[in-house]
């Protein structure tokens, strides 16, 4: 995630949002939590629970990043239907167990 608009935001399927330096982990958990809300999902992961109470909310997601819950929803709906979607989630989950450490 990146606050600058790159050439890969030019991509037809890239989904461009611009967050408030900073807030990227915050996005992601709202990203995430969309998906598991809206039933995007059909994970059945084991520590799923875990994964459902770590992460903020879509509406505090958004408050933090300045993206509005329409494109965080958006977001969420375009990731899980992508055939082979594109993303650093891994990074951003080890920042998100720093970000939540700091609570």
């Amino acid at each position: 995630m990146s606050t600058e608009k790159t050439d890969l935001a030019h991509h037809q399927n890239a989904i461009l949002l611009q967050l408030e330096a900073g807030t990227d982990t915050a996005l992601l958990a709202g990203v995430m939590s969309a998906a598991l809300a809206e039933g995007l999902t059909t994970a059945d992961t084991k520590g799923l629970d875990a994964l459902r109470k770590a992460l903020v909310s879509v509406d505090s997601a958004s408050t933090t990043s300045g993206v509005s819950v329409e494109q965080i929803m958006t977001a969420a709906k375009t990731y899980v239907a992508a055939k082979q979607p594109s993303s650093s989630w891994a990074r951003a989950s080890r920042r998100m167990k720093r970000h939540r450490s700091r609570r």
